[in-house]
């Protein structure tokens, strides 16, 4: 099926009360066993990969997560259960601008050193830009 929205997995999740879950995903390989897993259980997942790991690999670029993105999309369509797509946890805008662009349904912002005002900041610019392509946006403090 289709990449659910982040919004209607939430809320079904709590109309129904039960938790959706988040199994980070490194390559393929580790992507399809929690797609496995999900589709066992019958279970709902948010599938995604780690923006920190991504970027910073050797000769890594933005340009790439078109590459991730399709990967996810594809994975997703396949799944017999429904799936949001994350790139979770990074701290380099030009990536999470891709992100929004190469096909993730949910960003998530991640920059513990950053000063809350620098930071609160960037989530709202990013957000703003996410939520122009119904891209959610996860943030911390």
């Amino acid at each position: 099926m289709p990449l659910e929205s982040i919004d209607r997995l939430m809320r079904d999740a709590q109309r129904r009360d039960y938790a959706v879950g988040y199994f980070e995903s490194w390559n393929l390989d580790s992507l399809q066993g929690v797609i496995d897993a999900a589709e066992r259980t019958r279970s709902p997942m948010i599938i995604g990969f780690n923006g920190e790991f991504l970027s910073q690999r050797a000769g890594a670029t933005p340009e790439e997560l078109s590459l991730y993105g399709a990967v996810g999309a594809a994975v997703a369509a396949r799944a017999s259960v429904p799936c949001g797509f994350i790139f979770n946890e990074c701290s380099k805008v030009p990536w999470l601008e891709r992100a929004i662009t190469a096909g993730f349904n949910l960003v998530m912002p991640a920059d513990p050193g950053a000063a809350p005002g620098e930071y609160t900041s960037r989530v709202k610019r990013l957000t703003a830009l996410a939520h122009a392509r119904d891209v959610a946006v996860e943030a911390e403090v």
